[in-house]
């Protein structure tokens, strides 16, 4: 406290011997000077500004008319989408909406009619472009912060500057419009028609009636296009499929497997066989995929010897298990008629069947095959409909013919000369084969 009384004390001191700057006084400073004390002071300004999206502004840097209302607009036409696009100020592209006419009476004597004026709801201001103006030969003038006409030697004012914009009089201007559009706002509707769990519109007219809705437009209401398709009937499919007429007069059968896990006793694979007539059917299971044919004629005698009827036509894949030539024979010897789904297409059966022969695929190209058997390899290419095969032992080669024609009707051409328009080139006493 000793400190601040003397601290204090010094500055009473100075003010003393001290003359003021403003005064020219002793005893104070200037600014203790009672008259100056008014002009100290922190002085808070509010403005705010309220845009008028009607306003209209003369604007000499714009090369079209535009409005932001299309009730003003006459003989207006919808444009297409992107039609028109117009580049703002701030470089934001929009685009015009409609074109029209807008007659703009200033006074009994000045009436501006703006052709082409384009709408575009983005605008917070209407524009009339002044340039449009001057190349039809109005002359205007601006002085003092006011816009003129100058019609035959007279003036009449347009508009006031106001923040930097000359602004078209209110006062001075009427827009007329021969008729209003009907504004046709169904939101309002549709949204109670979603809620309402997309009712009738007669029943939301029975709503509005009782005053339990307020909704307007009501009798002009679009389609609902939910309630179309919820609505849309579609003709039934006629089945073509028959079931057989008598039990045992057509079994269906498919092998499944391997099974990644084996059941008890080794089985990886089981057999079915359904009845079509009665749709009943029987599941055997079995440890390999040839057991098919056994397990067939177990079925049949089982089957057979319950029911007293005779197996009368077999359906299956055409998976190696039925096409064996034991299995055929045994159809054959005992009137069984065999009947084979078509295969799916040609490269799927093909596939299937190549599998089946011990054939792996190529992982970079689907249409190589090989096949490893100890010290023989053969190597099979499908190209369309040809297959080409090419080995290292003849017997292999061979074989693997013998097979294939068991499945597909097959014509042997000989050695192959030509693949793909080159030439095979072959020297067997240095055993090389290659392409020249």
């Amino acid at each position: 406290m000793g400190k601040g009384k003397k601290r204090m004390g010094t500055q009473q001191q100075l003010r003393a011997n001290d003359i003021c700057a403003h005064c020219h006084e002793k005893g104070h400073w200037k600014r203790d000077f009672p008259n100056l004390s008014f002009d100290q002071g922190i002085f808070f300004v509010e403005v705010n500004m309220v845009t008028n999206s009607a306003s209209w502004v003369l604007d000499t840097g714009c090369g079209t008319h535009i409005c932001n209302d299309l009730q003003v607009l006459q003989r207006s036409r919808k444009l297409s989408k992107d039609e028109v696009v117009l580049r703002l100020g701030d470089g934001k592209v929009v685009a015009a909406e409609a074109v029209g006419i807008i007659n703009l009476v200033v006074s009994d004597r000045v009436r501006l009619e703006l052709k082409d004026c384009y709408f575009v709801p983005n605008v917070i201001k209407n524009i009339i472009s002044i340039p449009l103006f001057d190349n039809v030969g109005f002359e205007f003038l601006i002085n003092k912060n006011y816009f003129y006409l100058m019609t035959y030697g007279s003036s009449h004012l347009l508009g006031k500057l106001n923040n930097g914009l000359y602004i078209l009089q209110r006062s001075d201007w009427i827009m007329t419009a021969q008729y209003k559009r009907k504004l046709e706002n169904f939101e309002n509707a549709q949204i109670w028609h979603a809620r309402l769990g997309h009712i009738s519109q007669d029943r939301m007219k029975r709503l509005v009636h009782s005053k339990s809705l307020e909704i307007d437009n009501l009798d002009n209401l679009p389609a609902c296009e939910s309630c179309l398709k919820g609505k849309m009937t579609r003709k039934p499919f006629v089945g073509h499929s028959k079931l057989a007429n008598g039990l045992l007069d057509l079994i269906h059968t498919d092998v499944c497997g391997p099974l990644n896990t084996q059941a008890r006793g080794g089985f990886s694979y089981f057999i079915t066989f359904t009845d079509d007539h009665s749709r009943y059917g029987y599941v055997y299971l079995m440890s390999y995929k040839s057991e098919a044919f056994v397990k067939f004629k177990e079925h049949r005698l089982e089957v057979e010897n319950q029911i007293g009827c005779k197996i009368k036509t077999l359906r299956s894949d055409r998976g190696r298990e039925y096409l064996s030539g034991e299995f055929i024979d045994f159809l054959k010897e005992n009137s069984i008629v065999s009947k084979w789904t078509l295969s799916r297409s040609w490269n799927i059966h093909f596939d299937e069947v190549i599998r089946g022969y011990d054939f792996v695929k190529n992982d970079f190209d689907p249409c190589v095959y090989k096949k490893v058997s100890g010290s023989s390899v053969v190597f099979l290419v499908l190209y369309v409909d040809d297959i080409l095969l090419i080995e290292n032992y003849v017997k292999m080669l061979g074989d693997t013919k013998a097979s294939l024609s068991t499945q597909f009707s097959m014509k042997d051409l000989g050695e192959a000369s030509y693949i793909l328009g080159i030439k095979i080139f072959r020297d067997r006493s240095k055993r090389i084969l290659g392409m020249t």
